[in-house]
């Protein structure tokens, strides 16, 4: 299976944020699956994403995962469900890496189901993300998100390197990585930061020497090919997607 995009319109208005826990307009809003129905049923037009995040892992029974599992695959059918995530990988925090791989391995199966990309969460775990997404090559059709990246500049073109992967860079992050990234495959992020987009962008700008209008275009550019608009999102997911 050759990787490729979902065909659904791109969205109308830019987004610069591509993940943010503060609701936001042009910004993809994370929530967890518990919070979904009060969150949209309060703020009904914010684009959002869904995953069960790591460190909560540590804390769920297997019911509660699925049963989370659920309201994920449910609400992903969403005219404004943008992405699966954030899921991931953390070697500091979230329990027994193990279950935290079968999780990751659910999202990845559901981001292909529901025509959605991932976005990922990796701490000191970044070999086995780049190791993963090499495995599952032929069986991906979706992009993958690395947010919050403060990895190198080499981590950054491993994940780079492959069909349709791209870093987001937050408050923090590398700086020569940031100043030595393809723009096409830049994203930016406020996450739980304090600063907004415009900041960060001016920040990864200044490191690159360019102005921010050029970093606002590229990120522009790139989420206009990543996160699609749902006006196909009644049609039928694939029911198996490996």
């Amino acid at each position: 299976m050759n990787p490729q995009h979902n065909t659904r319109q791109p969205f109308r208005d830019t987004i610069l944020d591509c993940h943010t826990h503060r609701i936001s307009e042009g910004a993809i809003v994370c929530v967890d699956p518990p919070q979904l129905d009060a969150t949209l049923s309060l703020h009904p037009g914010i684009r959002f994403s869904t995953g069960i995040h790591p460190w909560r892992l540590e804390s769920m029974t297997d019911e509660e995962f699925e049963r989370e599992m659920r309201i994920i695959l449910r609400n992903a059918t969403l005219p404004n469900a943008a992405a699966i995530g954030e899921t991931g990988l953390d070697a500091l925090r979230g329990g027994d890496l193990e279950r935290q791989r079968k999780a990751l391995m659910r999202h990845v199966e559901a981001s292909e189901k529901m025509h959605l990309p991932l976005i990922l969460h990796a701490v000191r775990t970044g070999h086995e993300i780049i190791r993963l997404r090499k495995q599952l090559h032929g069986n991906i059709s979706q992009p993958w998100i690395w947010h919050g990246f403060r990895g190198n500049p080499v981590q950054a073109a491993q994940f780079c390197s492959m069909q349709d992967c791209y870093i987001s860079l937050g408050a923090r992050f590398n700086p020569s990585t940031a100043a030595n990234m393809t723009t096409d495959r830049l994203l930016t992020e406020t996450d739980a930061a304090e600063e907004n987009i415009e900041e960060i962008i001016r920040k990864v700008a200044e490191t690159r020497r360019c102005l921010p209008g050029e970093i606002m275009e590229s990120v522009a550019t790139n989420t206009r090919r990543i996160f699609r608009s749902t006006s196909s999102a009644g049609t039928t997911p694939d029911s198996n997607p490996y």
